[in-house]
């Protein structure tokens, strides 16, 4: 049996009153008019925002899964055997990219152990539309995330090990990635 597809759906940064459906691609629609199973946030926030983009889409007869940081294990559990067993699923945050500060990392990374195919959609970050607009550095910075509000935990957040993206060619990719993966490895 066929793997299903996990896609990483981004959502428009946006407010209700600004919304313009020409700021989704056609394909992004498409993909989202074939899926019935979801991992969203804020599932009245995402079925809102389907119907927005097609009146006509069968919210009814589709699956929500919702995905914050109270979700336990077995929803991510559970999502992953829809795509085991053929079933493509969607990952929506509220807004901006999925996984980046916001839910479906734990998704993607169950799908990774299980080698099920996962697609980001392109959209916006807020972290990246930030940074485009900050006037720094481009070529090297460091995400950290939400910071807690607590001191205690702030200084525990920031001693943590984080990760790390590299931009590279193709043709020196094995180059590149031969002298730094038994680093990580």
């Amino acid at each position: 049996m066929n793997k299903g597809i996990l896609y990483l759906i981004p959502v428009p940064i946006h407010s209700e009153e600004d919304f313009n459906i020409k700021l989704i691609p056609p394909y992004i629609i498409e993909i989202i008019n074939n899926l019935k199973f979801f991992a969203v946030e804020n599932t009245r926030t995402s079925r809102r925002f389907i119907k927005k983009i097609n009146p006509n889409f069968d919210i009814d007869n589709t699956n929500f899964y919702t995905v914050d940081k109270r979700a336990g294990k077995e929803i991510i559990r559970d999502l992953v055997d829809h795509l085991l067993e053929g079933n493509d699923v969607g990952i929506m945050s509220e807004s901006g990219c999925p996984g980046i500060a916001d839910p479906g990392q734990e998704i993607c990374e169950l799908a990774h152990k299980h080698q099920i195919a996962i697609k980001p959609l392109i959209g916006p970050s807020s972290i990246i539309l930030a940074l485009m607009a900050s006037g720094l550095n481009g070529q090297e910075f460091k995400f950290h995330g939400y910071l807690p509000v607590e001191q205690k935990d702030r200084i525990k957040q920031i001693n943590i090990t984080y990760s790390f993206l590299f931009c590279v060619c193709t043709v020196l990719f094995m180059l590149f990635y031969g002298s730094i993966s038994h680093h990580f490895c």
